[in-house]
């Protein structure tokens, strides 16, 4: 049976924190292959400025190109209205009844997971892996994981991976600044070079409330 890590998120843009913790994750837990699922409507983030999904898809492909184990999946990108993880689930384990799903994700995502629509049956669906960041304790971490996972009877792994100090949020607001244009050595630290020139080249947040 495959084992399948699912990347899921707005990437908005994708960058190279999100690459290197799927990375951790296919290496730590051998996995097969991690799917890379950029969302479709994202129904946390309606007041945010979302580049349209075909721009995200595109960037998340040309940050993951050089991975032979990493794949782009559209299957939230091409659904209509917002895209809810227990759906995307549902519709992954129909396609490939084969598979075992591992869903990454950060601390910070995990601390939300209880609010999300019917989060039971994501805990029914796949593992969760967890990554820890660097301003949260380590023992609330843990005691986070043993109480939503007794809540959910789920199955949550801590995942070790070194956190990178940027969002997509800040990158935005530099990119809206000119300052991942100006200053060249800041691109490779946080973007993949191939995302930062189709960022660019589309304009896709110079002019945007971010």
């Amino acid at each position: 049976m495959m084992k399948v890590g699912i990347m899921g998120g707005t990437f908005n843009p994708i960058h190279l924190g999100h690459v290197r913790l799927a990375k951790a994750a296919y290496e730590q837990f051998a996995l097969d292959k991690v799917l890379f699922i950029p969302s479709g409507e994202p129904p946390h983030k309606q007041d945010q400025y979302v580049a349209a999904g075909e721009h995200r898809m595109k960037m998340v492909e040309l940050a993951i190109k050089d991975y032979a184990y990493f794949e782009a999946c559209d299957i939230e990108i091409m659904r209509e209205g917002y895209s809810y993880t227990s759906e995307t689930l549902r519709e992954l384990h129909k396609r490939n009844p084969g598979e075992d799903y591992f869903f990454i994700l950060g601390a910070d995502s995990l601390f939300q997971m209880e609010k999300w629509k019917k989060a039971d049956e994501i805990f029914e669906q796949c593992v969760v892996l967890a990554a820890n960041r660097d301003d949260i304790a380590e023992e609330k971490f843990f005691d986070e994981i043993k109480k939503i996972a007794k809540k959910f009877h789920g199955d949550i792994r801590p995942l070790d991976t070194p956190m990178m100090h940027i969002s997509s949020t800040q990158i935005r607001e530099a990119l809206g600044d000119n300052v991942l244009n100006a200053q060249d050595d800041v691109n490779p630290r946080f973007l993949d070079k191939n995302v930062v020139r189709y960022i660019l080249e589309h304009k896709l947040y110079e002019h945007e409330d971010v």
